[in-house]
């Protein structure tokens, strides 16, 4: 509901085994002192990548989700992800294209890995930051690689 944002200094929010297929993003965006969210053993397909990064947020629950977007291996490290069917720029746009375009693969997946604090001055994330990610994200591949590939649509 609307009015659960109105609990500014809500702690820790338990909405498990619920049967939701979504979280309440706008009200959930006002808990500004939100430390814990246990959301698991719902229907969530996905996760904005706004509620991932509440500021105070240390601990999310989300198992026994059908999460892809972002994939649960992502989400659970608790790290900003989004899924865009934009390669980007000039090298990943090439990279990913040509891949597709020569059949490299059955499957093929781009992940845009973004500059460190460490490396640029006003970057969003740490090294280890982005080392959790790139390790959940390959997790995550990797889930989406070993099923059995779809059958070639036949007329």
């Amino acid at each position: 509901p609307r009015s659960l944002g109105a609990l500014q200094a809500l702690r820790e929010l338990d909405v498990h085994k619920n049967r939701l297929d979504s979280l309440p993003e706008a009200a959930l965006l006002r808990l500004r002192a939100l430390r814990i969210l246990r959301a698991n053993a719902n229907r969530l397909v996905t996760l904005s990548s706004s509620i991932v990064a509440l500021p105070s947020l240390q601990e999310l629950v989300l198992p026994d989700n059908p999460l892809q977007q972002p994939p649960f291996s992502v989400a659970a490290q608790g790290l900003p992800a989004v899924r865009s069917d934009d390669a980007g720029d000039y090298l990943c746009n090439f990279t990913l294209y040509r891949l597709l375009a020569t059949g490299a693969a059955a499957r093929v997946g781009f992940l845009h890995v973004p500059q460190a604090r460490e490396c640029a001055e006003g970057a969003a994330f740490s090294v280890d930051q982005i080392r959790q990610a790139v390790c959940a994200a390959a997790t995550a591949f990797a889930g989406v690689l070993s099923r059995p590939a779809a059958e070639p649509h036949r007329a």
